[in-house]
């Protein structure tokens, strides 16, 4: 299990079984219940798995293999950058 933060949003991600979850907020904050809720992810047509979710209180369009990154990566920005290829130790650019 790795545990990643969206902004405001606490998730994890369980990579044996590819489920993310989300914990559960109420009026804008963490429940005391420590709930955590699988994320339901829907197909946008193209091939790409995405969720509708609740970031500083705006709804945005999150894709499955862009939270699976950033839970390898936290220190990425989601909403700004792309995806990066690590370098491989001893290749030349």
């Amino acid at each position: 299990m790795i545990e990643f933060v969206v902004k405001d949003r606490r998730m994890r991600y369980y990579p044996d079984d590819d489920v993310i979850t989300v914990r559960a907020v109420k009026s804008g904050k963490d429940t005391k219940e420590k709930i955590w809720i699988p994320i339901k992810f829907s197909s946008n047509g193209k091939g790409y798995m995405k969720c509708n979710l609740a970031v500083e209180g705006k709804y945005k369009n999150l894709y499955k293999k862009r939270l699976i990154y950033l839970a390898h990566n936290p220190k990425w920005n989601i909403f700004g950058g792309k995806m990066e290829t690590p370098a491989v130790e001893g290749s030349e650019n």
